[in-house]
């Protein structure tokens, strides 16, 4: 069974629910359906419930429709069905094509996957550290360089994150989709093409290195604005192929590569217009390799183990639907 468009709605982590779900001991049945949901931390009921009081349902709940759970949404007259795709069906033939089970369920603001530590309160607060130094012991100027390297990291985690399965409302709000249908954008387009892989890292994984290399070497400006004047440099080749591949290899721009590619033009012009009298120290040099050595190599490990843990992951399913496969045939037989 696929639920792409029903758990990019829900904001669930595709690989984990999978995992859940065909690993529950009822397996495909609507209680291991609603176990998993409740696992994944939405709550919901189960009913059994005849057409004639449907009318009376909230505005989304979950059906089976087409021999799929698919999540209803009520639009005007018509329904909208998130399932494998996602579909809009009129009343009667919505009715024709589903069963009589419902499963109202409630739907936090933002569903966390329970097995994942929430990193995010960590990374505002450290955020904040940063803004507040820089605005308070820095010029404007570097302030606002910190506040772009910032908003770089950010963004490329969101990328990071999207990469291993989770969806990202941010992303999908920039690229002008929402969570259900940001799989069919433009964004996703470029960023799944990206043919790019060394030591197994992807570009987009260069621009959290990047950033967050720029963000720390921010905090010593202007002690360190000979080096980050050289990287922002370095950063038009980045935004040249960029641009290169969206103009002529996809023939698609994507807006959140637009974004990125805007902060790092934002820096440039900084460094270049406004960091002078530059001094080049053995120290500051020092601590760049030593920064960038300990970033990548972080960077390396989480990617590393992300991908273990999602072929991992892959290898238990295909396990359990071969012990799926193998009682039906003896049940068959």
């Amino acid at each position: 069974m696929i639920f792409d468009k029903l758990i990019n709605y829900l904001k669930l982590d595709k690989q984990e629910f999978i995992f859940q779900f065909n690993s529950h001991p009822n397996y495909p049945s609507a209680l291991a359906f609603s176990d998993t949901l409740n696992f994944l931390g939405v709550k919901n009921d189960a009913y059994q419930l005849d057409k004639e009081y449907w009318d009376e349902l909230p505005e989304e709940f979950i059906a089976i429709v087409d021999n799929a759970f698919s999540l209803v949404k009520k639009s005007g007259s018509n329904y909208s069905v998130y399932s494998e795709k996602a579909k809009t069906l009129g009343k009667e033939e919505l009715y024709k094509n589903s069963s009589d089970f419902v499963l109202l369920f409630e739907k936090a603001e933002n569903v966390e996957n329970k097995t994942a530590f929430n990193f995010k309160p960590i990374l505002y607060a450290v955020f904040a550290v940063i803004l507040i130094y820089s605005f308070i012991y820095q010029g404007p100027l570097e302030a606002i360089f910190n506040l772009l390297s910032l908003a770089g990291v950010y963004i490329s985690l969101e990328l990071f994150n999207q990469k291993f399965g989770n969806t990202s409302a941010v992303i999908g709000s920039i690229c002008g989709a929402a969570p259900a249908t940001q799989t069919a954008n433009s964004c996703d387009r470029i960023i799944k093409q990206d043919k790019t892989s060394i030591l197994g890292l992807k570009f987009s994984d260069f621009s959290l290195i990047y950033f967050t290399g720029l963000a720390i070497l921010g905090l010593f400006l202007p002690a360190t604005a000979y080096i980050v004047k050289g990287f922002t440099f370095v950063s038009i080749l980045a935004i040249g192929y960029s641009l290169y591949v969206q103009a002529f290899v996809e023939k698609t721009f994507c807006r959140v590569c637009l974004l990125i590619i805007s902060i790092l033009v934002g820096q440039l012009v900084i460094s270049a217009f406004f960091f002078q009298n530059l001094t080049f120290g053995v120290g500051a040099l020092l601590l760049t390799v030593i920064l960038w050595a300990m970033i990548f190599s972080a960077v390396m490990y989480f990617n590393t183990l992300l991908e273990q843990k999602e072929e991992l992951q892959k290898t238990m399913l295909k396990i359990l639907d071969s012990k799926e496969t193998m009682n039906y045939s003896k049940v068959s037989y």
